[in-house]
């Protein structure tokens, strides 16, 4: 499973990767927390587009450096603490079309997020409503009228992801869900 965010739910044609915690400094310098699975995308990033609220801007990056977790940036035309800080809480977006190419059978969280989950037999058990990553396997939380099920990311439970098809088949393993999804 990678992360990049699916960003403004309304503009399906950007993904998030990253948000602006905070300025940094004097001259216009802020924070950032990638929200990417590849944060060196941050090295060659000439242009992005901040999102706030209902409102979205093309920033050009002027500079780059990163400590590890977080990456900060310089950007045009924002040179000083009082600019910085009016982009905190925004996310930083690009393209949907320069997002990064995942190998066959791997998905971005957010093309997850919203999918339809049927069993095997075709019964209807919710919608993908979030994705714990927990070190060992990803568990897809589904949530329907019922309740809310943790579906372990596993080849043995989830037997096919159709993101076009905008669902999710999976084989529950004993005890998962309540009885009534018994195959």
């Amino acid at each position: 499973m990678d992360m990049e965010g699916g960003g403004d739910p309304s503009n399906s044609d950007y993904i998030t990767i990253g948000k602006v915690l905070k300025p940094v400094g004097l001259a216009g310098e802020v924070k950032v927390l990638p929200l990417t699975s590849f944060p060196e995308r941050f090295r060659s990033l000439k242009q992005v587009w901040f999102l706030i609220g209902q409102d979205m801007r093309r920033l050009d990056v002027r500079a780059v450096r990163g400590d590890g977790r977080f990456v900060f940036l310089v950007f045009a035309g924002i040179n000083s603490q009082e600019a910085a800080g009016r982009l905190r809480g925004g996310l930083l977006q690009v393209p949907e079309a320069a997002r990064h190419l995942l190998p066959a059978g791997s998905f971005y969280q957010y093309e997850l997020i919203g999918l339809s989950v049927l069993t095997e037999a075709g019964a209807p058990v919710g919608r993908v409503s979030e994705v714990i990553e927990t070190g060992g396997n990803d568990v897809y939380m589904v949530r329907s009228d019922a309740g809310e099920y943790g579906i372990p990311a596993l080849a043995s439970v989830v037997r096919k992801i159709d993101i076009a098809g905008r669902r999710m088949v999976i084989r529950p393993m004993p005890g998962l869900l309540p009885d009534r999804y018994s195959e």
